[in-house]
């Protein structure tokens, strides 16, 4: 009985594990749209680059894989100029 309990405890842990890791990412964003949940996180572009970009990306709950990107804006860091504002690019065959 000790053994039985044991193994499906682990296979309980391992479930609850692979999901966390597969969403571990904290959301900036939530929805839903129908019975779906989507969510977006903040990310932002490389710190060593001529410019600053910082970007929404859409994920949908569950199945976990990115679905559109969303460039909120591009600023060049020795001017602090817009370069390009508002732009989305969507994966093919996600949605």
């Amino acid at each position: 009985m000790n053994i039985k309990r044991k193994i499906k405890l682990l296979f309980t842990l391992m479930a609850f594990s692979s999901a966390i890791y597969a969403q571990g990412i904290t959301p900036d964003f939530a929805f839903k749209i129908g019975k779906t949940n989507y969510f977006m996180p903040l990310s932002h572009g490389n710190a060593k680059s001529k410019n600053d970009s910082i970007f929404y990306n859409l994920y949908r709950y569950g199945k976990t894989q990115r679905i559109t990107k969303e460039l909120k804006h591009i600023l060049n860091r020795n001017t602090g100029d817009t370069v390009k504002s508002g732009s989305y690019e969507v994966i093919k065959n996600q949605i």
